[in-house]
């Protein structure tokens, strides 16, 4: 492997002004707020059908809020079978490293670990963890709690979207994203930072890699050579989205009815996985489900590149309108849907926290 360390001087400036154009071109890279303006709309048609602005609440009557927003990952891990959990542990607020190492050492944790906010979105404080030292700086960092996962070295990571009606025993796997994690191959002459630059998805995550990767950005990889630069498969870190839905099968529904069966009271969401090999899961083995994803979650296939915004909005509107069809079976059902006074505390803490979790 080559060690060579070349600082080839790139510009800032055209950087951050290449950055611009590509989020300004790409609607994948698009603030949230205006890729959902009109999805917006139609989340208005419903509640006005439901009678109700936040009968999104009853999709999922096990998740706080259906998963709307301040679902703890926590408490969604502890509902999957033993056999699809990774090992987690939920240190106490401001445990010390000791403390955090005894939990492990309890739980047969070893480095590397994946350390994430116990109520999180889009990959925010997510971070691998390699060393002591890493692990005492995550702690002095993040002030909200957190958990820790073991690193599933799996070679395949998917976001399989499942959703079922709660009048029916079978259910529908609807989207699967499949993840390529932001890397480069080296060529023998140009640095990590000049080989990003090769690719959009690479100079959009460069601010970030400057202090992340240090020196290590202007080193030379030998010919071949893959380095893979970010472990989490959050698409706001740099992970590619491909759609994966030539993978959806009837085996695949059978084994994700099988778990949904297993977790009672969540109706629809992506389950982030990993796998040994899609022929592994199609038999229903070699699977660990690091995530349940509610309300909030999204058919992730969308953000593949060649999917257009029009494509985008039909398949969002589709799936807000089985929340409400699950929405409303469950609340004929005795399922409560939200109310302004009773989420307002809610949200207003929600934004807090998110406040508290975003400081760095």
């Amino acid at each position: 492997m080559s060690t060579t360390i070349l600082r080839e001087g790139s510009s800032k400036p055209s950087i951050k002004w290449r950055s611009k154009f590509i989020r300004f071109t790409q609607w994948e890279y698009w603030p949230t707020k205006v890729v959902y303006t009109p999805v917006f709309f139609y989340y208005l048609y419903c509640a006005l059908k439901a009678r109700a602005w936040l009968f999104v609440s009853a999709v999922n009557p096990a998740m706080d809020m259906g998963g709307l927003f301040g679902e703890t990952k926590i408490a969604s891990i502890k509902k999957l079978p033993a056999h699809l959990k990774p090992k987690t542990i939920y240190p106490e607020p401001r445990s010390s490293q000791a403390s955090v190492k005894q939990l492990m050492l309890a739980e047969g944790l070893d480095y590397p670990i994946v350390a994430k906010p116990d109520v999180g979105e889009r990959g925010l404080l997510v971070e691998k963890i390699d060393s002591d030292e890493q692990l005492q700086t995550y702690i002095d960092k993040v002030k909200v709690r957190y958990l820790i996962q073991e690193f599933i070295t799996y070679p395949i990571e998917l976001g399989v979207f499942y959703y079922r009606h709660p009048d029916e025993k079978q259910g529908h796997v609807s989207s699967i994203i499949m993840k390529d994690f932001l890397s480069v191959t080296g060529d023998g002459v140009h640095n990590i930072e000049s080989l990003l630059l090769q690719n959009d998805r690479g100079t959009l995550q460069l601010p970030d890699l400057y202090g992340r990767l240090g020196q290590e950005i202007y080193r030379i990889p030998s010919l071949g050579e893959h380095v893979v630069l970010v472990h989490i498969g959050n698409h706001s870190r740099g992970t590619k989205f491909m759609d994966g839905n030539h993978l959806i099968t009837p085996q695949l529904r059978e084994v994700f009815d099988t778990i949904n069966q297993n977790t009672p009271g969540v109706y629809y969401g992506r389950y982030d996985i990993k796998c040994q090999s899609i022929e592994a899961l199609y038999r229903g083995e070699g699977i660990k489900i690091m995530e349940v994803n509610g309300a909030a979650s999204e058919p992730g296939h969308i953000y593949d590149p060649n999917c257009s915004i029009f494509t985008a909005w039909r398949v969002l509107i589709f799936h807000w309108d089985i929340i409400y069809q699950i929405a409303k079976a469950n609340h004929r059902k005795g399922a409560p849907y939200g109310t302004f006074w009773g989420t307002y505390p809610k949200w207003k803490a929600y934004l807090q926290y998110y406040r508290d979790v975003a400081v760095k």
